[in-house]
């Protein structure tokens, strides 16, 4: 293998391996988020996010991060077991919308 494609394969490696501290900070932030309550939908589109990651990043945040998804299923099983599904304004429990 010529020297110019074993510096390629070794550089894709590297960088594969290596955490960006900004897309880290991005997990952990969402993470947190997550653990308020706040939806993934809503916190994507905070400014915390759209300053620090574009698109393409964020997709790959979502995809490639295992601990984001685990902390939203953490809270659906929350929400399931104490049955606080965030449909109705505190003061309205078991009543439906609109009554």
């Amino acid at each position: 293998m010529p020297e110019s494609k074993v510096r390629e394969v070794l550089r894709r490696f590297i960088d594969e391996i290596t955490t960006d501290p900004m897309e880290e900070r991005v997990v952990e932030y969402m993470i947190r988020e997550v653990k308020k309550g706040r939806r993934v939908e809503s916190i994507i589109r905070d400014p915390y996010i759209s300053n620090r990651v574009n698109a393409a990043k964020l997709e790959h945040i979502l995809t490639e991060n295992k601990e984001i998804m685990d902390a939203v299923q953490k809270e659906l099983e929350k929400a399931f077991g104490n049955q606080e599904f965030g449909f109705w304004d505190e003061g309205s429990e078991g009543e439906e919308p609109g009554k």
